[in-house]
């Protein structure tokens, strides 16, 4: 009988140790773990690395995000990701997921990104890159820029009716919006072309202003620049500022105007103040590639998504301001005329 406590007393301990050695295994804090897909027998692994805004921007990083949730929950991907703290780090990090050889896929966010996943990728011709906002032309690489002017013109729509609808609360009579962008650079020339242009096809004398942060994540002067539009009379504000965008719904919050967010839905962060969030569907981007992958199909090169490919889109969801459905049904007219080109 003592034997046999003794005995069961070392295969309790056993049994604990094999736990918490189990618990104990060498895993990367950020590493989400899936089991191994069923239909294909194999989970794909994906390393990521977000743009230095980091996780919680309420736009591309968050978005992204999503994306590779939802392929984790539905495909049984596993994945790793770093956030850099700027852009000095982003050759660093795609270069040491590359030398491990593990992954099926390396993924890179955002226009900055875009030269350190040029050199990394030519140094690793037989890794499997994904970029998302910018191209790079190489086979290893899948890039993916948007035609964002196609969602930021229905926004133009949208802003260009309701600054003349003064039966909307706060919208003033003088027939003012305004832009805030990141960088005054061609990247983000799309979005305020498309937005003026969809303004002006509606209301050829409305007046556009046009502000840059000249920084991707500077929430406070994003804030600034808005007010200061807004005191000029811009009552709808649309931003395309990254994590500065924040800022820039701050601003609208504490001081009545409206605003239109960007890249991911920002309706819910000042439901009051956000009219509607012009979407670029990275979610649906990463979640496709990742598909294609896992059955086997990866195309390197450029690609050039927009309404039709459900890659960029606005919604109203989440927004608790009452636009006409006059104004809106002119901006799914728009979204018809696009589509029928």
């Amino acid at each position: 009988m003592k034997h046999c406590k003794i005995i069961a007393l070392l295969l309790a301990i056993l049994m604990v140790a094999a736990l918490f050695g189990g618990c104990a295994k060498d895993q990367k804090p950020n590493e989400s773990q899936q089991p191994v897909n069923e239909e294909t027998g194999k989970a794909l692994k994906i390393a990521v690395v977000f743009n230095d805004s980091g996780l919680g921007d309420g736009s591309f990083n968050d978005n992204t995000y999503v994306g590779l949730q939802r392929a984790k929950d539905e495909l049984g991907i596993t994945f790793d990701y770093s956030e850099p703290k700027s852009q000095s780090d982003y050759e660093s990090l795609l270069m040491s997921y590359a030398q491990t050889e593990e992954y099926d896929l390396i993924l890179g966010i955002g226009f900055s990104i875009g030269s350190s996943m040029e050199k990394v990728a030519e140094i690793f011709p037989e890794q499997k890159f994904m970029l998302l906002d910018t191209s790079v032309a190489l086979d290893n690489v899948a890039s993916f820029e948007y035609r964002s002017e196609e969602a930021a013109y229905m926004a133009g729509v949208v802003a260009g009716l309701a600054t003349l609808d003064t039966s909307i609360p706060n919208i003033n009579d003088k027939n003012i919006i305004g832009f805030v962008g990141a960088m005054d650079i061609p990247l983000i020339q799309v979005f305020k072309d498309g937005f003026e242009e969809g303004a002006k096809s509606v209301n050829p004398d409305v007046k556009v202003l046009s502000s840059y942060v000249g920084d991707w994540s500077d929430p406070a002067t994003a804030k600034e620049l808005a007010v200061s539009q807004y005191q000029q009379g811009a009552d709808i504000i649309y931003q395309v500022a990254s994590l500065g965008g924040l800022g820039v719904i701050e601003g609208a919050s504490s001081n009545n105007f409206y605003c239109i967010g960007q890249d991911d839905n920002q309706n819910g962060l000042a439901p009051d103040n956000v009219i509607l969030s012009v979407l670029k569907r990275l979610d649906n981007t990463v979640y496709s590639v990742i598909k294609d992958l896992q059955d086997g199909v990866f195309h390197g090169g450029s690609n050039i998504w927009g309404l039709k490919e459900d890659a960029v889109d606005i919604t109203y969801e989440g927004s608790n301001v009452a636009i006409p459905d006059s104004i809106k049904e002119a901006a799914e007219t728009a979204r018809q005329d696009i589509l029928n080109k």
